[in-house]
């Protein structure tokens, strides 16, 4: 299946590391030796993707695959990912994109379109994403607003108590996406009024991010 497919990825890559480091120390790399320091690095940061879905998909992760970000081609970065959703896959318009890291799943946004094996993804870094949301401990109802570099929890009462770091979900009130998804923690809170302006870390930056899961709705 997916996880013992992924396992093998992770062998291949490492074996492939481990080749090009012993070229690199040997005397025959000379010239080749920065393209071999950069195609190390690429293959590193795939064995920690390959093993973070490894490591998260049995537990946490709804049924989907992943997708390679091809950002250099990406219309209007990060606000949009340009992915390859690879062969045999299928995705259509809605669909959830997340992010994963060694101990996060984020919902990172959805599929906005479709041409072949490629698909744009709109993400919570776009000021056109918005979603129900609600802060972790509580019921109440806000308005998640994309934007960058920070999204925003829009009609947050002034009385009602934050602290930075606390966890931001998707609620299911609007029926665009699923409740109880997570969408990053408070970073920052200013005084607005009758309501409070509350910026949003992702805990995550778009420029390390090389593959996405990508979930049929």
């Amino acid at each position: 299946g997916r996880i013992s497919s992924a396992v093998s990825e992770v062998v291949t890559a490492v074996k492939t590391v481990g080749r090009r480091e012993t070229y690199l120390r040997s005397a025959g790399a000379g010239a080749f030796a920065p393209a071999l320091r950069r195609e190390i690095e690429r293959y590193r940061r795939r064995v920690a993707a390959l093993e973070s879905f490894y490591a998260l998909e049995s537990k946490t992760l709804p049924p989907g695959f992943p997708a390679r970000v091809l950002r250099t081609s990406a219309r209007n970065f990060p606000a949009e990912f340009l992915v390859e959703i690879g062969e045999g896959n299928r995705t259509a318009p809605g669909d959830l994109a997340f992010a994963l890291t060694a101990d996060t799943v984020l919902l990172l946004g959805t599929v906005e379109e479709t041409a072949e094996n490629l698909a744009v993804i709109r993400t919570q870094w776009s000021e056109r994403t918005r979603w129900a949301a609600r802060v972790e401990g509580g019921e109440e109802e806000y308005v998640f607003r994309g934007g960058w570099p920070s999204p925003e929890l829009l009609f947050v009462p002034a009385h009602r108590l934050l602290s930075r770091e606390t966890k931001v979900f998707t609620s299911s009130a609007s029926g665009f996406v699923p409740g109880g998804l997570f969408l990053g923690t408070v970073k920052e809170i200013e005084a607005a009024g009758i309501f409070q302006k509350v910026l949003l870390a992702p805990r995550l930056s778009p420029q390390v991010l090389e593959y996405l899961w990508v979930s049929r709705r």
